[in-house]
C-alpha cells in the first residue's frame, strides 16, 4: 500500500556533482575573490587619491576671486555626471529602476575623479605643475574604472585590453595636461 509519494519519491534524483562542475565552481570562488580584492583596492586607492589631493592643493591654492573654486568644483562635478551619463546612454543602460549598484557606484567614483580634476585645476593656478599632472593622471585612473564598470556592469578584474586602454587613458591625459602647460607658458 502506498501514500502516493511513490511516483514523487521516484522522480527526485540526487545530482552528482562531477569533477568539472567542482572545478568550475572553485574557479568561480576565486574569480569572485579577486574581483572584491580588486573592487576593495580601487576604491580605497580613488578615495585616499582624490582626498589627498584636493586636501593638498585646497591648501596651496591662494584665491585671487572667491568664485573660482568653488565654480571649477561644480563644473567638474557636472562634467563627471554628465560623462557618466553620456558613457550609460551610449550603452543603451540607462534606465533608471534597471541600473545596477555597480554602475551607481560607477556615477561616485567619477565624481571621485573630478575631484583629482578640480585638485588638477587649483594647481594650474599655482603653478604647481608636477601637482597638475599626477592629480589629472590620478583622476584618468579612476575614471576609467569608472568606465569598466558601467560597461561590465559588476565590478571584475580589468581584462588585458583594458589594461592596454589604461596605459592609453594615461598618455592621453598626459598630453592633455602637456597641452595645458604649454598653453600657460604663455602668460608667463
Amino acid at each position: 500500500m502506498s501514500l502516493g509519494f511513490t511516483g514523487e519519491i521516484n522522480q527526485i534524483k540526487k545530482k552528482k556533482v562531477t569533477l568539472p562542475e567542482a572545478e568550475e565552481a572553485q574557479q568561480n570562488h576565486n574569480n569572485n575573490s579577486k574581483n572584491y580584492i580588486w573592487f576593495g583596492s580601487a576604491i580605497s586607492s580613488a578615495i585616499i587619491l582624490s582626498s589627498f589631493f584636493l586636501i593638498y592643493t585646497t591648501n596651496q591654492y591662494k584665491p585671487k576671486v572667491t568664485y573660482i573654486a568653488p565654480s571649477l568644483l561644480g563644473v567638474s562635478t557636472m562634467i563627471a555626471i554628465f560623462t557618466w551619463i553620456q558613457t550609460m546612454l551610449s550603452m543603451n543602460k540607462l534606465e533608471y529602476k534597471k541600473i545596477s549598484t555597480p554602475r551607481w557606484i560607477a556615477l561616485a567614483t567619477s565624481i571621485t575623479a573630478s575631484l583629482c580634476y578640480f585638485s588638477s585645476s587649483l594647481a594650474v593656478m599655482e603653478k604647481n605643475w608636477t601637482l597638475q599632472f599626477l592629480c589629472s593622471l590620478a583622476g584618468s585612473i579612476i575614471g576609467w574604472f569608472s568606465f569598466i564598470t558601467i560597461y561590465a556592469g559588476k565590478f571584475i578584474t580589468p581584462t588585458k585590453q583594458q589594461l592596454w586602454a589604461l596605459l592609453q587613458i594615461i598618455l592621453l591625459a598626459f598630453l592633455w595636461e602637456l597641452r595645458t602647460f604649454i598653453v600657460n607658458m604663455h602668460f608667463d
